[in-house]
């Protein structure tokens, strides 16, 4: 949709001349913390589990393992 294009152009805009470049490079870094934590609560279900685990030649994935 052109409309949200222009709002985020404009926005974005905003920002960066209030806060600067170095301020959004900070912020930015915060969207990949909170991968981690995300990653951290999911659970892996049995069939993933299953399937990694056939990848594996020994059986043991540190991965499963550390969601267990």
């Amino acid at each position: 949709y052109p409309t949200g294009y222009i709002v985020a152009a404009l926005l974005n805009y905003a920002v960066i001349n209030s806060l600067g470049w170095r301020a959004m490079f900070s912020l930015s870094s915060f969207s990949a913390l909170l991968i981690g934590l995300i990653g951290t609560s999911i659970k892996v279900s049995n069939s993933w589990r299953k399937i990694l685990n056939e990848r594996n030649n020994n059986g043991h994935n540190l991965i499963v393992e550390m969601r267990k």
